[in-house]
């Protein structure tokens, strides 16, 4: 229990409720800076939650994205039988991503959105790297490759939120 506190845990867990927040009304477009309001009203769907923006949109579609490559480059690291660290950041990544992957779901039909049902070209490219790499290649791609792609979901979480 320790461990799913830490770490990936509560990373599943500010995910989660980044997802969550997509179903609350937003206010207020005006003090977003550098957005004009016109703008902001042009992509901008109107739901039973309240407002949903392109940005909102394009935040699901990549956490959908993300578990699609993420689950199956955990599910390699578990069974490649690597490091320790190296298969246990593969669980976490299979479990926080299962979890996430129900709920984006879950959240994309109440909202009446597609969702795509496999990697981009980039992620099928990194998965292909992780196939082709053993040893130590193999552990220092999986941790920067997953670095580098939780970098940039957590500055659009920023952004959304």
């Amino acid at each position: 229990m320790r461990r799913l506190l830490s770490g990936t845990g509560l990373v599943v867990i500010a995910l989660t409720a980044t997802l969550l927040a997509l179903l609350f009304p937003v206010w207020s477009y005006a003090d977003r800076s550098g957005t004009p309001l016109a703008d902001l009203n042009a992509t901008t769907v109107r739901t039973r939650w309240g407002p949903l923006t392109a940005a909102d949109r394009d935040f699901v579609v990549r956490v959908r994205l993300a578990g699609l490559w993420e689950g199956p480059a955990g599910r390699q690291a578990v069974q490649r039988d690597p490091s320790d660290a190296v298969r246990a950041a593969g669980q976490h990544l299979v479990d926080g991503h299962a979890f996430l992957d129900a709920r984006v779901r879950e959240v994309a039909a109440q909202l009446g959105m597609e969702l795509p049902d496999q990697p981009n070209a980039q992620q099928r490219g990194w998965l292909r790297q992780l196939t082709a790499d053993s040893g130590t290649a193999y552990e220092r791609d999986f941790a920067n490759l997953l670095r580098a792609a939780h970098g940039k979901v957590f500055a659009l979480v920023a952004q959304v939120r």
